[in-house]
């Protein structure tokens, strides 16, 4: 019952990011590195829920919307969630699921934080490789400022920083991007 936050709805003032003004603002970018300078704090705070091997999948409308795995999930105050070996699939027609070693879920910003190896695959558009990234859920994007690879059939692209916006099914590489292509 606590995953539910999963389906709730981002409500905020900011003006949507699109494609267009893609550029993750530096109070992001501080946010991003906050998270990881507190994380010795979050270990130190006691969970209030504690789930090894958890497997939990949410329904909406009759749909499936997510399957989410993890090796050891713990809650804290009802909010925050922190994962072990997390896994994460949604939009079951595309084949999306994320990878990752660690990960966050913060019901009252709707996003989660995916840590180490953090792998993004489709079954149609390709695969992403990266050691963080933000997903806001209410805004249905996927955001990092790490270094980012990308293969999709014979193309290599490597860059840093990304914005994903998934809901129009477009990326955008914000620095030193570099395409391979492999004939």
């Amino acid at each position: 019952m606590f995953l539910i936050f999963l389906v709730g709805c981002s409500c905020s003032q900011q003006s949507p990011k699109t494609l267009d003004n893609a550029r993750i603002p530096e109070h992001e970018e501080k946010t991003s590195l906050k998270i990881k300078e507190t994380k010795s704090v979050e270990e130190k705070l006691v969970p209030t829920l504690e789930i090894k091997k958890l497997y939990y999948v949410i329904y909406e409308q009759g749909k499936l919307k997510w399957k989410i795995w993890a090796e050891k999930a713990l809650m804290y105050e009802k909010d925050r969630i922190n994962f072990l070996s997390l896994k994460i699939c949604a939009r079951p027609e595309e084949g999306f699921c994320i990878t990752a070693e660690k990960g966050d879920y913060d019901s009252l910003k709707d996003e989660f934080i995916f840590k180490n190896n953090v792998h993004l695959k489709t079954k149609n558009k390709g695969e992403l490789f990266t050691s963080y990234l933000k997903y806001l859920a209410g805004q249905n994007l996927l955001i990092t400022t790490a270094e980012v690879k990308i293969i999709k059939e014979g193309l290599v692209i490597r860059g840093k920083g990304l914005v994903y916006d998934l809901k129009a099914g477009k990326m955008k590489i914000l620095k030193q991007t570099e395409v391979k292509i492999d004939a």
